[in-house]
């Protein structure tokens, strides 16, 4: 017998059931805005790791690719903007000596350090622009040197060997490092934007410089076989500071630490079969050799380069065994009645023992200087051994006599070839 409901039972029975559904509802509304706060949460976590991993990347360069083709490390890289260094100083070290090939993609590197480079190393930067942002620090040096964290150099022709250089705009300081030494002729010792020092087989090549203090763009020093080929030395707005006999392009030895501060070990290794080509330059001295030291440089040659200097000499060829300069336009623009505006300026210091086949050959070129367009000099009875001076034009802003000077009446000179050359005083 079924039992009847009463009105009131199923009243409460309702009410029961509708606070049972009230409170599910309540429960399911709570979760769900649980889970939308989680959410919420998650995508904000995930969004600003976002951001702060893009910002990362931003600051430091970044390695596109790392891979080897038979057998060689190569590597490409993009400008992070801030700090570029630590990434390209870990890939240029990467291999040792077994070296590496890198890639600077275009845009703009920034350093805090010089870069440090090993044997057998090659740095494409077509496009790219690498800025030294530490007053009175170079821009890339090779591995080994005295003080190196990666250890003394080694003599003679040793140290380094087999790298080039191609491409890139490479910008330094025009201030100080005031940690440094002060000189007393008013300026702190100052840097060389990309040097090499006790080694064979070194090429710099379609590179641009901006700005230097108290020091060089290339700085060669003890090398056998360097190149310094089609190089941009005359940057618009480019500025130095610093003395005025310092030269764009030095060609020094290793005989002190007095004149190559870091090239240890110091054994008076001299630079030979160094070729110049193809460059313009525009800076206080051009191209010169160091003076100190007693081993002779040997094979210089400098061929069709634009140079023109405002406080120095045009090119400084001091004790050089077999020299050649071809097809160049040198012009010293300031009138200081000395040495310094010399256009050409040949010289030996002290008698060269042993010259062998070697001889001097000036051809082809425009020379403009003030106190002299080309002069040959010998000092403390030192004599050339072969001149020939062929299709030249030498002139001096100062009068006719000074666009060739040739000291003691050429008597320093065992043989002179002199062949249509044309002398001019012009303003």
């Amino acid at each position: 017998m079924k039992r009847l409901i009463k009105k009131k039972e199923l009243k409460s029975t309702y009410q029961e059931k509708l606070f049972q559904h009230d409170l599910y509802e309540k429960v399911r509304f709570q979760k769900k805005s649980s889970l939308t706060k989680a959410f919420i949460l998650t995508t904000f976590l995930l969004t600003f790791l976002l951001i702060a991993t893009t910002s990362k990347n931003v600051s430091a360069a970044t390695v596109e690719s790392d891979e080897t083709v038979n057998g060689v490390r190569q590597y490409v890289i993009s400008p992070g903007g801030e700090d570029d260094y630590k990434i390209i100083e870990r890939c240029l070290s990467s291999n040792g000596d077994s070296g590496v090939n890198i890639t600077l993609m275009p845009g703009t590197y920034n350093l805090i350090y010089s870069l440090k480079v090993f044997n057998n190393t090659t740095i494409t930067a077509t496009g790219a622009t690498i800025i030294q942002t530490a007053d009175g620090k170079g821009l890339l040096i090779n591995a080994r040197y005295a003080g190196s964290k990666y250890g003394e150099g080694t003599s003679g022709y040793t140290s380094c060997e087999n790298i080039t250089i191609d491409g890139g705009t490479w910008i330094g300081t025009y201030k100080p490092d005031t940690t440094k030494t002060f000189k007393d002729t008013g300026y702190y010792v100052g840097y060389s934007s990309i040097m090499f020092m006790h080694g064979k087989n070194i090429t710099v090549k379609n590179a641009s410089f901006k700005h230097n203090y108290n020091g060089h763009f290339i700085e060669f020093a003890g090398i056998n076989n360097g190149k310094i080929i089609n190089c941009n030395l005359n940057m618009s707005d480019s500025i130095y500071v610093g003395e005025p006999n310092n030269e764009a392009i030095q060609i020094d030895n290793t005989y002190a630490q007095a004149n190559s501060p870091v090239g240890s070990p110091w054994d008076d290794t001299a630079c030979q079969n160094i070729t110049i080509q193809g460059c313009n330059i525009k800076y206080v001295r051009g191209i010169g050799t160091n003076r100190i030291g007693n081993s002779p440089f040997v094979n210089i040659k400098v061929l069709y380069n634009t140079i023109v200097t405002t406080k120095g000499e045009g090119v400084n060829a001091y004790d050089i065994k077999g020299f050649t300069a071809d097809h160049n336009t040198i012009k010293v623009t300031h009138k200081k009645d000395d040495y310094t505006s010399v256009g050409l300026y040949l010289g030996l210091s002290s008698k060269m023992s042993n010259w062998g086949t070697y001889s001097t050959m000036i051809s082809n070129n425009k020379i403009t200087g003030y106190s002299a367009g080309l002069k040959i000099v010998g000092f403390n009875g030192a004599t050339f051994n072969k001149i020939t001076l062929k299709n030249n034009t030498f002139m001096s802003t100062k009068d006719l006599k000074s666009a060739l000077v040739l000291a003691y009446s050429g008597k320093q000179i065992l043989q002179l070839i002199n062949v249509n050359n044309i002398l001019k005083k012009v303003n």
